[in-house]
């Protein structure tokens, strides 16, 4: 007989992608989206003891679905990659990359959104949100029947607001209900009982609860002593950790009544991260900064009762979480989308990021490589599997051939952001064909220039 892990490797002959089921696709869908989780502080990515987690119960039910162990953000804030996230496009696909002068504008109100692309299915819609950026700034109430939001609203209260809908959605439809978690976001403030350990270590002058004390960190942090800052670190890391664990108790909790209700016998539950979060890794500190591991290295599992459960190592990308549930639950497909279904298309697809700002910043990775281009004209290099962590900025040591390889995928979506922006241009980086075309007709313009002015001169002689 077949190992339950080789049937899943194989598949289905009609249904050749990583989302699979023992019988028939779940009917309903429940999404449950993170706000600034680091991957690395879960128990699956850490490196600490599995009886020192602070993610048990999401540790073990990512045992018991299809995980996305390489899974990238499209963005280093919310919005970025909320745009990815529910279009199943990248931002520049949509025509719609906000930030800038762009960060408080609606998405566009034909978008094809999942709770859209459900809707047209028969399915019945909810969200519950704690960030307006997944939420009325961005124009999602328009596309959901039942809609809620609380700008940092904690964890508990979206849960039972969440229960509240279900009890509204259910019925002899198919039902879409998605709850987004503002926690662990900046300020870093769990309740007590996540915080124990601070009552073993010396106080600190910055009160960390607050967001805006955490985004000015990066500012004073030469202020401080270096035993200070370790001990600031320390802080930050209880507090955070703090923050993953009341999540994890909460979602825990939000499971188990649905499963009481036999909510959960005949529904995909997709759990995701938007991005990271830096504790000064790079200098900085919260996230919306540049485009590290630590910012867009993010999290997402599928799972269901009658889930194949496996470990996806590839590369894949928040564009990707649309037509994996379509495709996974068996609907009718959608046109446009980029994004590919788990499994399916080209395992060597590179994923791109961009953080769009007074100087956007774009990456592109592939095969472990990734290369990062400030639109000042700098281009960084990380070699993702000596460095995980991106720590090391490695361009000097790169060969010119794997530089045009890389610039070549990357420069194509730098040129669709500069035609979708007013408020940013980019310096194109030294030595490659887009700066000597922007020298040449900078030099161009100066003849035609000099031309203008000879001539002006010989008219007045």
């Amino acid at each position: 007989m077949l190992s339950l892990a080789l049937l899943s490797m194989l598949g289905c002959a009609d249904r050749p992608y990583a989302l699979q089921f023992r019988g028939d696709p779940p009917k309903n869908l429940l999404m449950v989206s993170i706000d600034t989780l680091r991957k690395d502080r879960l128990g699956r990515y850490d490196s600490k003891p599995s009886e020192d987690s602070v993610s048990p119960w999401l540790d073990e039910l990512m045992e018991e679905s299809l995980v996305l162990d390489k899974h990238r953000s499209c963005s280093n804030w919310t919005y970025g990659s909320v745009v990815c996230a529910m279009s199943g496009r990248t931002g520049s696909d949509v025509g719609f990359v906000p930030g800038g002068a762009d960060s408080r504008a609606p998405l566009p109100g034909d978008s094809r959104v999942l709770p859209v692309l459900l809707n047209d299915r028969g399915f019945k819609t909810g969200l519950v949100t704690t960030n307006p950026y997944l939420g009325k700034t961005a124009g999602f109430d328009r596309f959901y029947d039942l809609f809620y939001e609380e700008d940092g609203a904690a964890a508990n209260a979206v849960v039972d607001k969440g229960l509240n809908f279900y009890d509204q959605l259910k019925g002899d439809d198919p039902w879409y209900l998605h709850l987004h978690l503002i926690d662990p976001h900046a300020g870093y403030n769990p309740p007590e009982r996540f915080l124990k350990a601070l009552e073993q270590i010396d106080p600190i002058p910055v009160d960390l609860s607050v967001d805006s004390a955490v985004r000015g960190l990066e500012k004073v942090w030469d202020t401080f002593p270096p035993h200070t800052q370790e001990l600031i670190l320390e802080h930050i890391r209880i507090r955070y950790e703090g923050e993953v664990s009341y999540i994890d108790e909460q979602i825990q909790r939000l499971m188990a009544l649905l499963d009481q209700q036999d909510a959960l016998d005949d529904t995909l539950v997709v759990i995701w991260s938007d991005h990271g979060e830096q504790f000064f890794e790079h200098g900085q500190f919260t996230h919306g900064n540049n485009l590290h591991s630590e910012e867009v290295d993010a999290m997402a599992l599928f799972w269901a009762k009658n889930v194949r459960h496996r470990s996806w190592p590839e590369l894949t990308r928040h564009s990707d979480i649309v037509q994996t549930i379509i495709y996974g639950m068996d609907l009718p497909r959608a046109a446009g989308i980029t994004g590919r279904a788990v499994g399916s298309g080209d395992v060597h697809r590179p994923a791109y990021a961009t953080r769009r700002d007074e100087v956007p910043i774009q990456s592109v990775e592939q095969d472990g490589e990734r290369l990062v281009y400030d639109w000042s004209g700098e281009l960084s290099y990380y070699d993702l599997d000596a460095d995980p962590g991106g720590a090391t900025d490695q361009f000097e040591a790169l060969e010119g051939e794997d530089v045009e390889r890389l610039w070549k995928l990357l420069s194509f979506r730098v040129e669709k952001l500069d035609a979708l922006i007013e408020d940013a241009t980019p310096i194109w980086p030294e030595g490659t064909s887009q700066a000597a075309a922007a020298a040449e007709a900078a030099e161009a313009k100066r003849a035609a220039e000099v031309g203008d002015d000879l001539q002006a001169a010989d008219i007045t002689r």
